[in-house]
């Protein structure tokens, strides 16, 4: 019975063994299957997420803006060999400016001119009382070896016969396509204008009282712009002063530009800080002599906003579209080759102060202080950082006869706007802070003066 008893009390014991050993097994094998069941959901869970950033990648790869990629140096090595072959214009070449000014007729050949709804170049051509020089920048244009071009004049309410001068150029060139405005715009504003309705692949902007220096600058300048597939082509300009040759302006001379530059680069290029007052922050200012891709001048359009391209700014325009451009371009290069007669003559700018007996009233406040033009678009225009703070202020402290400007043209106001931003820039050290209010504290003092 004893036996008996200790059997029947070990297989109890056996029972309870057996039980808990099941028991465990059970638990590990749901803890093993949970455990699995959590590993694959975070497999699917992160499958999913590579599905997402594989999506999002392959869509922004289709549809963002690309860069230019740097071309080969195949590539750039034609482009070296091309400019050393065809560049160096020897001065027989050269047109003579003095013959371009004196000479109405003056043509290299007499071509059939035939206007193409195509044109790879749309030259832009704007004048305002020029009838007096206006020819010699005409056959410029037409003497121009590339002859698949659309010649744009906008013809800003000119009270003089310069109308009637066009007239006569486009019996013979059916290229000519004349825009006026019935009331005094600007130049800025013109320039825009004939920007929007341009067709031509590339973009250039002339004044009707400057010249192209030989016949083939427009044909070097395509070449290099299509085989570097460039957004912006510059070659040099000659500077004359009463018809008489005064210097060669080269803006980039600091630069010496040997190479394409490409973004971010570009800006950092060109819209150079210095701490020394003689040395302008933005370097580029002159808009001629570029030979621009139609699209990015466009978008250039877009970026300046028609606060400043439709207003009437005559001081200053050229810095406000070179700032515009240099944003939204991704490639720039520097042809060093004389290209460009840019007239200095005292009324060569064609905004003479005559009373106008034709044109409309225009409503807009003409004149003003141009330098505050710029400083305000800077400040509107630029992202809020530590560079285009800089850039603003090294712009406005390295004015020559800043506060003379400022009373002369009762821009007190405007002034002060300008300098409150810049004083309240968390970007300004001290020192530069303290400059500034300094100059806003002579300038408050000549105003109280004045009154």
């Amino acid at each position: 019975m004893k036996n008996m008893r200790l059997f029947r009390n070990k297989n109890k014991n056996f029972k309870k063994v057996k039980i808990s050993v099941t028991h465990k097994e059970s638990k590990k094998r749901k803890y093993i299957e949970s455990s699995i069941f959590i590993s694959n959901n975070i497999i699917i869970i992160f499958k999913i997420i590579l599905l997402i950033i594989f999506t999002y990648y392959s869509i922004s790869f289709f549809t963002r803006e690309k860069l230019p990629q740097k071309i080969s140096e195949d590539v750039f090595g034609e482009m070296k060999s091309y400019i050393k072959a065809n560049s160096n214009i020897s001065l027989d070449e050269i047109y003579s400016y003095r013959q371009l000014c004196r000479d109405k007729k003056f043509i290299e050949e007499k071509p059939n001119f035939q206007r193409s709804e195509n044109p790879i170049i749309t030259v832009i051509m704007t004048m305002h009382n020029q009838a007096h020089c206006i020819h010699k920048c005409l056959r410029s244009i037409q003497n121009q070896s590339i002859k698949n071009i659309e010649i744009l004049i906008v013809d800003d309410c000119s009270t003089d016969n310069s109308t009637e001068t066009i007239n006569e150029f486009q019996k013979e060139d059916p290229r000519i396509v004349l825009i006026s405005h019935d009331m005094n715009e600007g130049p800025i504003k013109s320039r825009a204008d004939g920007v929007r309705l341009a067709k031509g692949t590339y973009v250039i902007i002339v004044d009707g009282d400057d010249a192209f220096a030989h016949k083939d600058i427009l044909k070097h300048a395509l070449y290099i712009a299509q085989k570097g597939n460039l957004d912006i082509t510059e070659f040099e300009a000659a500077s004359f002063k009463r018809q008489q040759f005064r210097t060669v302006v080269n803006a980039y001379s600091m630069i010496n530009l040997s190479n394409i530059v490409y973004q971010p680069e570009l800006k950092t290029k060109f819209f150079i800080i210095s701490d020394n007052e003689g040395i302008r922050a933005v370097q580029s200012r002159c808009i001629y002599a570029k030979l621009v891709k139609n699209d990015v001048f466009k978008e250039a359009l877009k970026f300046i906003g028609t606060k400043y391209t439709d207003d009437f700014i005559l001081t200053y325009e050229d810095a406000i579209m070179a700032v515009g451009i240099l944003q939204v371009a991704k490639s720039y290069f520097y042809l060093k080759e004389l290209g460009y007669y840019y007239s200095r003559d005292q009324f060569g700018s064609g905004y003479p102060k005559l009373k106008n007996k034709v044109c409309k009233p225009n409503p807009k406040k003409r004149g003003g202080f141009g330098h505050m033009n710029l400083l305000h678009f800077l400040l509107d225009m630029t992202k809020n950082n530590e560079f285009d703070r800089q850039l603003v202020y090294h712009e406005l402290i390295s004015i020559h006869h800043y506060l003379s400007l400022v009373i002369f043209t009762n821009r007190f106001s405007y002034t002060y706007e300008v300098l409150d931003v810049l004083i309240n820039s968390p970007y300004l050290s001290d020192r530069q802070k303290q400059r500034l209010i300094g100059i806003k504290t002579k300038i408050q003092n000549k105003q109280k003066g004045i009154k």
